[in-house]
């Protein structure tokens, strides 16, 4: 079992910042090192993750991989320069079978598309190998990516 001293998260992109010139935006990115695993979790959505990556010291040619929570644009938008900075191609990538499909979010009675901001042929440009599964992914004994989580709601009720 890996123990605490063996962990690091480095958070790379999220809606706040404080000091050091980092850059925010609204997206989610952390690099994650093990004492023999490190990969990136999420890539932001505007590339705030590479930049923040290089100020912070944080060498992202070390991520083994790339494991997305879901296809939302905050979370995967920052993709390309991400891939930039990993410099090396394949990539793999690991997410939901429908991390790609369109994804939209409402605000009153208007749908604002939510998804990623390219299609499958940009990723295959970028160098990403995808691997999709909806069910658990485990990589090593202590690091799992969840896989699907049954939606309970109904979000048709749901008024922002």
């Amino acid at each position: 079992m890996m123990k605490a001293k063996d962990l690091k998260i480095v958070t790379l992109s999220e809606n706040t910042v404080a000091g050091r010139d980092l850059l925010g935006e609204w997206g989610l990115s952390f690099f994650v090192k093990t004492a023999d695993d490190c990969f990136l979790f999420d890539t932001g959505s505007l590339g705030t993750a590479a930049v923040n990556a290089e100020i912070l010291g944080v060498d992202l040619s070390e991520a083994r991989r790339i494991l997305l929570s879901h296809g939302h644009f905050d979370h995967i938008g920052g993709l390309p320069q991400v891939m930039r900075s990993i410099g090396r191609k394949p990539v793999p990538l690991y997410g939901h079978p429908d991390i790609l499909g369109r994804k939209y979010s409402k605000k009153g009675d208007r749908y604002h598309y939510a998804g990623p901001p390219w299609n499958s042929d940009e990723f295959d440009r970028l160098g990403v190998e995808f691997h999709y599964s909806a069910e658990p992914v485990w990589f090593g004994d202590d690091i799992v990516l969840s896989g699907e989580e049954p939606m309970t709601t109904d979000l048709s009720l749901i008024h922002i």
